[in-house]
């Protein structure tokens, strides 16, 4: 099941040696409202993410700013909100470009 899920849908991402799963747009569904408590437990969460591939995996579709600067703290690469802004136009032109 999860083959398909990473394979055939591209939904998630699995790492197999540290049993992480990063589902791929629950950063744009999930991150509606923000506040201290939020903020704090999305450090603690994602201090202890040991693959950092994952949290840019994630980071890729989160719309909201201060989320968004959150992630980017924890990203595999040095990242900023600049760069996954960047990633994501470069990402939605690539899906326009194939629905035409």
């Amino acid at each position: 099941m999860i083959n398909s899920l990473i394979s055939k849908y591209k939904v998630i991402a699995y790492n197999e040696d540290t049993k992480e799963i990063a589902i791929e747009k629950w950063g744009k569904y999930n991150l509606i409202k923000g506040g201290k408590v939020m903020e704090e437990s999305m450090k603690k969460q994602l201090s202890l993410v040991v693959d950092k591939s994952l949290v840019t995996y994630v980071a890729l579709n989160i719309r909201k700013k201060w989320a968004l600067d959150l992630y980017t703290q924890y990203c595999d690469k040095k990242l900023t909100y600049y760069d996954i802004k960047e990633l994501q136009f470069r990402r939605s032109n690539e899906t326009d470009s194939y629905k035409n």
